[in-house]
């Protein structure tokens, strides 16, 4: 996925190892699955923008599941 995006609802996955990616979900109750975490992680307030060590940034989304190497954080 490349670019912004704004949909209700939905479920969003990216990899970290494809490039900078841009996410944001205006409204609902947003799921973004993460792939590829090699650092750590620290999920912001859905409102606030999280930029991810390869520069892709997450906005507005209320829920995550993270998928990344057995030594990665997250809090």
């Amino acid at each position: 996925m490349k670019g912004a995006c704004r949909l209700r609802d939905d479920r969003v996955r990216i990899s970290l190892l494809n490039g900078k990616d841009t996410t944001d979900r205006s409204t609902g109750n947003d799921r973004i699955e993460i792939h590829d975490i090699e650092t750590n992680f620290t999920a912001k307030a859905s409102n606030l923008v999280n930029t991810l060590a390869d520069g892709s940034t997450i906005v507005n989304f209320e829920n995550y599941d993270l998928y990344g190497e057995k030594r990665t954080t997250v809090s």
